[in-house]
């Protein structure tokens, strides 16, 4: 009985003498020059599923490869007859991989992961040449191929080297404006709990651009966490906030952005409550608000708290109702103070329940009480519904834990913002408050 021929397991040595010549190579591979390189099909085939179905089922006699050098698909043929990738180098790697990939050379595709895998390993940490090669090789693999596994080895490269990241992040990202999204992407998950090292590409990118946010600093921006902050890099967050407030002409989207890093810096904790007062945004949604100010007595103020899309929650309205009696009783335009009236503070308290508000902290309105405020206060704290005395989940700084930035940025276009730093007490290592006001002028 005839005993079977063995299938031919690939990778496997037919000859590298073999290739190219005339009475053994019935293959051509076109280059985008017009030259051409010849090979056996049948060779060929047995590395690759796919030049296997276009000679076999397509019957096809020549495979264009314009999108490679020539370096590459020599690198390639040779590897087909020999079973081994002898000459992949630095300058040929791209290609040689893609075109494992492209034709499906499974054995060449796993050669080329465990070359760039070996390049990986012999990177250095001040070698900025070697860690820009490895970074863009994987990147492009990301990109064109929606291959991961190369960003992997080298995020875990870097990061298991003392610095490596910030020497690698700091230097290719001194021009964010020109880093793909994607590429952003992968560089925030290699920083990881070194966000720091963001922090200072941020604020040297906003120095050396006149402290203008362009796309992909909002990009990063957006994308800040400040679950890793520590105490030796606090004065790089306030630096980063004190170039924030430096920008020109901020649009209302700027503001926006800018409170939602200030609610997620000063509200995150690592095992220790954080200072919730290092920094806030005053409570003055409605302060000035053009709307208020045409309201001329209590039931109408009522009415339009009521129905305001703004007011969401008990502090809103709270706060709303003390700008209103505030404007009401400006010296300069000769006001009489405002006295609140029993049926205010009901119809206050009757919305509260309807709409399942929290009660108002006594610690929040205690500081409130005062003549201009035309009584609120007190009689607020004479009905028990409308207080509470637990502090668990109440933020000084209400505008913070109570206002999103949604909220605080749901006004009418025509209102223009600008920034107003201030220092309270001694600034010094032992005790820093930052504040970022933010002012309202209605008059734009």
């Amino acid at each position: 009985m005839t005993e079977l021929i063995p299938k031919v397991q690939v990778p496997m040595n037919f000859g590298v003498q073999y290739l190219g010549s005339p009475s053994h190579s019935n293959l051509k591979f076109l280059l985008e020059s017009g030259e051409e390189l010849l090979a056996n099909s049948m060779i060929i085939s047995y590395n690759s599923p796919v030049i296997e179905n276009l000679t076999t089922n397509l019957f096809q006699s020549t495979i264009e490869v314009q999108d490679f050098s020539k370096d590459a698909v020599q690198c390639f043929l040779e590897a087909s007859y020999s079973g081994d990738v002898k000459k992949i180098s630095r300058s040929n790697f791209r290609e040689v991989n893609k075109m494992g990939h492209v034709f499906d050379v499974a054995w060449i595709v796993d050669r080329c992961y465990k070359y760039f895998k070996s390049l990986t390993e012999t990177v250095k940490v001040n070698n900025y040449t070697e860690q820009l090669f490895v970074f863009e090789e994987a990147m492009f693999m990301f990109i064109t191929l929606k291959k991961r596994n190369f960003v992997e080895l080298v995020i875990t490269k870097f990061t298991c080297l003392t610095t490596c990241t910030e020497h690698f992040v700091t230097k290719y990202l001194s021009d964010i404006s020109s880093c793909p999204s994607t590429t952003l992407d992968v560089i925030i998950e290699m920083t990881g709990k070194e966000e720091y090292i963001l922090i200072q590409v941020l604020v040297n990118h906003l120095e050396n651009n006149n402290c203008v946010i362009d796309p992909k600093t909002r990009y990063i921006l957006e994308r800040l966490t400040f679950k890793s902050r520590q105490a030796a890099h606090k004065p790089l967050y306030l630096e980063l906030m004190k170039k924030l407030e430096n920008i020109n002409n901020p649009s209302k989207e700027d503001f926006k952005l800018i409170v939602g890093l200030l609610t997620r810096c000063y509200g995150a904790s690592e095992g220790q409550e954080v200072a919730k007062k290092a920094g806030y945004v005053p409570l003055n949604l409605f302060h000035n608000f053009q709307q208020l100010q045409d309201i001329n007595d209590l039931d109408t103020l009522a009415t339009f708290l009521e129905k305001s899309p703004l007011v969401t929650n008990s502090y809103i309205f709270y706060d709303a109702a003390i700008c209103w009696l505030f404007d009401q009783c400006n010296e300069r335009q000769n006001r009489r103070f405002v006295t609140i009236t029993n049926q205010f503070v009901t119809k206050f308290s009757n919305i509260m329940t309807s709409r399942g508000w929290d009660p108002l902290p006594r610690e929040y309105i205690e500081v409130k009480i005062n003549p201009i405020f035309g009584g609120l206060t007190a009689m607020i704290f004479k009905n028990v519904h409308m207080v509470t005395e637990n502090k668990s989940n109440y933020n000084r700084i209400v505008s913070i834990s109570d206002y999103t930035p949604d909220e605080l940025f749901s006004r009418d276009h025509d209102i223009k913002f600008k920034f107003k730093q201030d220092r309270l007490g001694r600034f010094d290592c032992q005790r820093k408050k930052y504040r970022l006001r933010l002012c309202v002028d209605t008059t734009a």
